[in-house]
Protein backbone atom coordinates (compact mmCIF):
# COMPACT_ATOMS: atom_id res chain seq x y z
CA UNK A 1 0.00 0.00 0.00
CA UNK A 2 1.42 3.02 -1.30
CA UNK A 3 1.32 6.36 1.45
CA UNK A 4 -1.43 8.63 0.16
CA UNK A 5 -1.43 12.25 1.19
CA UNK A 6 -3.79 14.57 3.73
CA UNK A 7 -4.49 16.85 0.51
CA UNK A 8 -5.55 13.92 -1.58
CA UNK A 9 -7.90 12.55 1.07
CA UNK A 10 -9.36 15.57 1.82
CA UNK A 11 -10.03 16.76 -2.23
CA UNK A 12 -11.75 12.91 -2.43
CA UNK A 13 -14.16 13.41 0.78
CA UNK A 14 -15.35 16.99 -0.84
CA UNK A 15 -16.42 15.47 -4.03
CA UNK A 16 -17.87 12.33 -1.98
CA UNK A 17 -19.80 15.14 -0.05
CA UNK A 18 -20.15 17.10 -2.85
CA UNK A 19 -22.19 14.04 -5.00
CA UNK A 20 -24.32 13.32 -1.88
CA UNK A 21 -25.84 17.09 -1.71
CA UNK A 22 -26.56 16.85 -5.52
CA UNK A 23 -28.52 13.74 -4.91
CA UNK A 24 -30.22 14.71 -2.10
CA UNK A 25 -31.47 17.51 -5.16
CA UNK A 26 -30.44 20.64 -3.44
CA UNK A 27 -31.41 23.19 -5.08
CA UNK A 28 -28.55 25.76 -4.36
CA UNK A 29 -25.83 25.46 -1.59
CA UNK A 30 -25.32 27.97 0.56
CA UNK A 31 -21.65 29.35 1.51
CA UNK A 32 -22.71 28.12 5.14
CA UNK A 33 -22.95 24.32 3.71
CA UNK A 34 -19.60 24.35 1.73
CA UNK A 35 -17.74 26.12 5.32
CA UNK A 36 -19.60 23.20 7.34
CA UNK A 37 -18.49 20.64 4.68
CA UNK A 38 -15.22 21.58 4.18
CA UNK A 39 -14.17 22.05 8.14
CA UNK A 40 -15.84 18.51 8.69
CA UNK A 41 -13.79 17.09 5.70
CA UNK A 42 -10.25 18.34 7.38
CA UNK A 43 -11.44 16.34 10.51
CA UNK A 44 -12.19 12.88 8.91
CA UNK A 45 -9.14 13.38 6.78
CA UNK A 46 -7.00 13.61 9.86
CA UNK A 47 -9.02 10.35 11.22
CA UNK A 48 -8.46 8.36 8.28
CA UNK A 49 -5.02 9.87 7.61
CA UNK A 50 -4.29 8.32 11.46
CA UNK A 51 -5.71 4.98 10.78
CA UNK A 52 -4.27 4.89 7.65
CA UNK A 53 -0.67 5.46 9.21
CA UNK A 54 -1.53 2.83 11.98
CA UNK A 55 -1.88 -0.02 8.72
CA UNK A 56 1.13 0.97 7.59
CA UNK A 57 2.94 0.85 10.26
CA UNK A 58 1.54 -2.64 11.26
CA UNK A 59 2.23 -4.12 7.65
CA UNK A 60 6.16 -2.37 7.79
CA UNK A 61 6.46 -4.53 11.42
CA UNK A 62 4.84 -7.35 9.48
CA UNK A 63 7.21 -7.22 6.63
CA UNK A 64 10.04 -6.95 8.25
CA UNK A 65 9.47 -9.86 10.78
CA UNK A 66 9.15 -12.31 7.81
CA UNK A 67 12.47 -10.98 5.96
CA UNK A 68 14.29 -11.79 9.61
CA UNK A 69 16.14 -14.99 9.55
CA UNK A 70 15.83 -17.22 12.86
CA UNK A 71 19.12 -17.48 14.52
CA UNK A 72 20.99 -20.61 15.06
CA UNK A 73 21.29 -21.90 18.20
CA UNK A 74 24.43 -21.92 20.10
CA UNK A 75 25.53 -24.60 22.26
CA UNK A 76 27.13 -24.39 25.52
CA UNK A 77 30.71 -25.18 25.92
CA UNK A 78 31.23 -27.59 29.24
CA UNK A 79 30.81 -30.86 30.56
CA UNK A 80 27.36 -30.59 31.58
CA UNK A 81 25.93 -29.49 28.01
CA UNK A 82 27.66 -31.77 25.95
CA UNK A 83 26.65 -34.59 28.35
CA UNK A 84 22.81 -33.22 27.79
CA UNK A 85 23.58 -32.93 23.98
CA UNK A 86 24.48 -36.78 23.72
CA UNK A 87 21.90 -37.65 25.47
CA UNK A 88 19.16 -35.57 23.83
CA UNK A 89 20.92 -36.95 20.54
CA UNK A 90 20.40 -40.77 22.35
CA UNK A 91 16.89 -40.33 22.81
CA UNK A 92 16.53 -39.34 19.50
CA UNK A 93 18.56 -41.89 17.52
CA UNK A 94 15.82 -44.80 19.64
Amino acid sequence: MEPISKKEIRTKVEESVAQALEKLEIAKVSKKTKKVVKATSVKLTSAIKRELKKIQKKAKKAKKLENVKPKKSVKAKGKKSEEVVVAEEAKMAS
